[in-house]
């Protein structure tokens, strides 16, 4: 298998057309013959271009207002690493090689990529992470007046109530918008937080 480096240029040509013996010697000698194959597998083994499955899902039908983890938006998928089971409508946070719980009583637990695991299923798990969209929570929300901030709250939820405690990491992950549906969030999480003293 051809690895392309990664400063390459190319130009497309139909695969019947010569392309040896074209131009100048030093042209000849500078120029490499890449297939659309070998472009998929520099990409796909270890290339210079690597990721993770970074989508952004549109819904066709409205949320029927029962389901944990519905959703609409930016998600993640790193794959099934979860310390527990991925549960559709519970908060992770990524600790850098698995999505844990998020829990505001601790810098570690809350300020990193948070996400809400939605009912997405994959192989039969849900893995998907929402990183920016309309979900539906696992924990209803105490509202007052609906259109409220939301904060990184206890194990895998969020609240309304901003922190207080020494220790605890005050961060705005989103805000509901309905008073009448506790449970529908636009979580769209701000990347910076504070940490009471």
């Amino acid at each position: 298998m051809a690895q392309i480096p990664a400063d390459q240029k190319f130009h497309t040509l139909n695969a019947n057309t010569p392309t040896q013996e074209r131009g100048s010697a030093q042209a000849d000698g500078l120029r490499d013959i890449y297939t659309m194959q070998d472009i998929i597998d520099s990409v796909t083994t270890g290339g210079s271009i690597t990721g993770q499955v970074v989508s952004y899902e549109l819904r066709q039908l409205p949320f029927d207002g029962f389901s944990d983890g519905e959703y609409e938006g930016k998600t993640l998928d790193f794959g099934n690493n979860f310390a527990t089971f991925g549960q559709p409508g519970t908060v992770y946070y990524w600790n850098g090689s698995v999505w844990d719980s998020v829990d505001n009583t601790s810098v570690s637990s809350s300020t990193s990529i948070i996400g809400v695991c939605t009912n997405k299923a994959t192989d039969g798990f849900f893995q998907t992470i929402l990183v920016d969209g309309i979900v539906r929570l696992k924990s209803a929300l105490t509202l007052t007046i609906g259109n409220e901030a939301v904060y990184v709250g206890g194990p895998g939820a969020l609240t309304v109530t901003p922190p207080t405690g020494i220790g605890e990491v005050v961060r705005v992950a989103g805000h509901a918008y309905d008073l009448s549906d506790p449970y529908m969030v636009h979580f769209n999480p701000l990347q910076g937080w504070l940490e009471i003293q």
